[in-house]
């Protein structure tokens, strides 16, 4: 009995079960017991830790980073306007320096936003991590320049900038990149216009500045998109007369003959129109003397419209699978409105009660919606609606990018037309000329076509001449 008494209650249960004379496996208890996976004091003792694993695991814990030594501060001017290079700094990096108390403050603000805004998980974690970044290295004392969310963002495949944007923008802490002066098609001219050669470069200028409506005489301005369009059709000619001539006084007649066959078809067409608007333009700002275009002519060639193969169009209907595209095969081949009007269409524009959609322009025109239409645009409805609850975008086309980006832009145009691509190869442009083809055979009447879609006399002549070839000569004449 003493024995037993001296024994742990582990031995007493061993020997009441087995007999006193059963052998019994002794071990060491305390600091030297072995890791046993049983629970707290199931031996008879309770183990009092193992410090050499304890020392290890501490050693294993990664030490706190110290603070960034390149937090912003309100009201800190820069000496110098550079951007700053992220590219040797990861998103899933995993040392970062430790977060000041207003830049946790921000990373908390960011689950109620995500929740507010219906983002799924991945895309709040993706978010999350951007932020973690900006926010680590720079503060959150201080507006963050949103420069620096593009640029951390740039070589990711998600959509991560544009949302973490309008969160900060949300949270009063984004500097937002200034409103374009330029845009692409002015930039792409003045890029033209300085690529001219030296002799003809201020003729040049002064005719972008004539097309502008900037010329002695009063003028529509035109668009920089057909100026560059202009420019573009002249510049090789112009690098071709180089060295032949110092000035383009001394271009004559036999020169615009030779510089319009070397080209054919509407090529030669489209050369031909910017000579004649760069002579007309210097002549009315008496930069010349005589217009050499002046009695040249180019014989007309007109590509007559073409309609789709038949069972094409309901095809690509049934191909489309998401709601936003088949709301812009509909608002096209059915409709014939352009790629431009649908991507600028705005949702206030859309009375589904009244089931009509407003044209805009004056006098105001509508259109009316069939059933088709109707139930495209409220199944397209209902999934914005459930998609982008809180987008504040007033346009009734959105995207992932679009939706999230705080400056409310409309769809891309190239974003458009890769939607319609997925279905077959088919343009947007091919579309809405069948649908003005098929209105074309039914109505000999170009005034009718002419209000319906909006068409200028002429091109709505050429559907109806397109139609109806018998009638065509009359109609065109």
């Amino acid at each position: 009995m003493p024995v037993q008494q001296g024994l742990c209650r582990g031995c007493r249960v061993h020997i009441h079960h087995h007999g006193p004379d059963a052998p019994i496996q002794l071990w060491f208890g305390g600091v030297l017991a072995l890791g046993v996976g049983g629970a707290s004091r199931a031996l008879g003792y309770t183990p009092q830790g193992r410090p050499g694993r304890r020392r290890a695991q501490q050693a294993a814990r990664p030490k706190p980073q110290p603070v960034s030594e390149h937090l912003a501060f309100p009201g800190q001017l820069p000496l110098f306007d550079v951007e700053r290079d992220w590219s040797r700094i990861s998103i899933d990096g995993p040392e970062l320096p430790s977060l000041t108390p207003e830049a946790a403050s921000v990373l908390e603000q960011l689950t109620q936003y995500a929740r507010r805004h219906s983002w799924i998980e991945s895309t709040e974690k993706q978010v999350g991590r951007t932020l973690r970044v900006l926010v680590s290295w720079l503060g959150a004392a201080a507006p963050i320049d949103e420069r620096d969310v593009g640029a951390l963002t740039r070589d990711t495949s998600c959509s991560c900038g544009p949302r973490t944007a309008a969160f900060l923008d949300s949270c009063g802490l984004l500097v937002p990149l200034p409103a374009p002066v330029v845009g692409p098609h002015e930039a792409a001219v003045r890029r033209l216009v300085s690529e001219a050669p030296d002799d003809f470069r201020s003729d040049v200028d002064r005719w972008v500045a004539v097309l502008r409506g900037e010329g002695r005489l009063e003028h529509r301005a035109l668009n920089w998109s057909t100026i560059r369009k202009y420019v573009g059709y002249l510049a090789p000619v112009l690098t071709r007369w180089t060295g032949d001539y110092t000035s383009l006084r001394e271009v004559t007649k036999a020169t615009i003959t030779t510089a319009l066959k070397d080209v054919t078809g509407t090529t030669a067409q489209d050369r031909h129109v910017a000579l004649r608007s760069l002579f007309s333009a210097l002549l009315q700002e008496r930069l010349i003397f005589r217009d050499p275009t002046r009695g040249i002519s180019m014989p007309g060639h007109q590509r007559p419209p073409a309609s789709l193969p038949t069972g094409l169009l309901s095809r690509i209907f049934e191909r489309a699978e998401d709601r936003l595209t088949r709301v812009i095969i509909v608002l096209i081949s059915v409709h014939a409105m352009t790629p431009t009007a649908v991507r600028m269409l705005e949702l206030n524009r859309v009375d589904m009660s009244k089931a009509r959609i407003d044209r805009g322009g004056f006098p105001r025109s509508y259109i009316y919606m069939d059933e088709l239409t109707h139930r495209v645009l409220s199944d397209w409805l209902s999934e914005r609606h459930e998609r982008w609850p809180r987008t504040q975008n007033p346009y009734l086309m959105v995207s992932n990018r679009s939706a999230a980006d705080y400056r409310r832009p409309p769809i891309t145009e190239t974003h458009l037309h890769r939607l319609l691509q997925r279905l077959g190869g088919v343009h947007a442009t091919q579309l809405r000329i069948d649908r003005v083809l098929d209105e074309a055979h039914e109505s000999a009447d170009p005034v009718r076509i002419m209000r319906l879609f909006g068409l200028s006399s002429t091109t709505a002549m050429n559907y109806v001449a397109t139609a109806h070839p018998a009638e065509g000569a009359s109609i065109r004449k």
